[in-house]
């Protein structure tokens, strides 16, 4: 006689695992380029959704304040942020708004300023998903690395860039001229 099997009872999800579902379907709309990177593991943004998704207060965020914290978490993560002279607040529960050369407007980021903080890697272009907030990007003296400075053409409210000494390469695209807020923009000693 053939015996029937029982299925084996499926475990509920972990809360991470919870909470990642939870942000992927709010954070993908406005992510710049291949979502896969999110769940790939050991990428810098996985680590940023990770550090989101374990974070006691997510349920408290809102919509904006969750993509917002995801965007510098990214931005951290990609310029070595454990490493960074002044972390002052960064990857804690405190508000984004209160983070070291953060600066909000009605809760949402208008400003990163950054000087000389040994911020050293990549440009994350997650901060394109806080494109519609940010308007000034300062980050003088620091080993940034961008390669191609289109990218900063896509944040069309800036009205400030400092990349002044840090590893920005390429030619100024024609496209800057379409920022139709910037006043200010020094690329010096790259």
């Amino acid at each position: 006689p053939v015996v029937p099997t029982t299925p084996q009872p499926t475990s509920a999800p972990t809360s991470l695992q919870a909470n990642i579902n939870l942000l992927l379907p709010i954070l993908i709309p406005y992510y710049p380029g291949n979502s896969q990177v999110l769940t790939e593991d050991g990428t810098i943004q996985n680590r940023a959704l990770i550090w989101l998704a374990t974070n006691a207060k997510l349920l408290t965020y809102s919509t904006e304040q969750q993509i917002q914290r995801f965007s510098l978490a990214s931005f951290y993560y990609s310029l070595e942020g454990d490493d960074w002279r002044q972390k002052f607040n960064w990857m804690t529960t405190l508000s984004e708004c209160f983070w070291h050369g953060v600066t909000c407007d009605t809760g949402k980021v208008s400003h990163i300023n950054i000087e000389n903080n040994n911020l050293i890697g990549v440009y994350p272009t997650e901060l394109l998903m806080i494109k519609n907030s940010l308007k000034q990007l300062s980050v003088p003296h620091n080993m940034m690395q961008i390669d191609d400075m289109k990218i900063l053409t896509e944040l069309h409210n800036l009205e400030h860039i400092d990349l002044t000494s840090n590893n920005v390469m390429g030619q100024i695209p024609s496209e800057i001229e379409l920022l139709s807020n910037l006043k200010v923009f020094i690329i010096a000693n790259n």
